[in-house]
């Protein structure tokens, strides 16, 4: 394989960089949205009512913990996919 010249490898560099900004998916979350998703579960709940009162607002909150992960395990498949693709179109 043929050595690359100075121009070429900080083509190669900027390319790299260029796609890492592009491809990492922002995996933070709004605070308004959490607060406003545990408002409304705890709203439908009326805790002093019953047992199925807190049996609800768990199964609700559980939901909740899980469409969190759900959605921080899809950005991170989708990074490593996007890093693999690039790794591929670089070589």
């Amino acid at each position: 394989m043929a050595r690359k010249n100075k121009k070429e490898e900080q083509e190669e560099e900027y390319k790299e960089e260029e796609y890492e900004e592009i491809i990492e998916e922002d995996n933070r979350v709004c605070m308004f949205y959490v607060i406003e998703r545990l408002d409304s579960i705890m709203e439908d709940c009326d805790t002093s009512s019953n047992n199925k009162a807190l049996h609800d607002m768990k199964t609700q909150l559980r939901k909740f913990r899980d469409e969190l992960v759900y959605n921080l395990g899809i950005n991170s498949l989708n990074n490593q996919i996007a890093q693999n693709n690039i790794t591929d179109y670089l070589e």
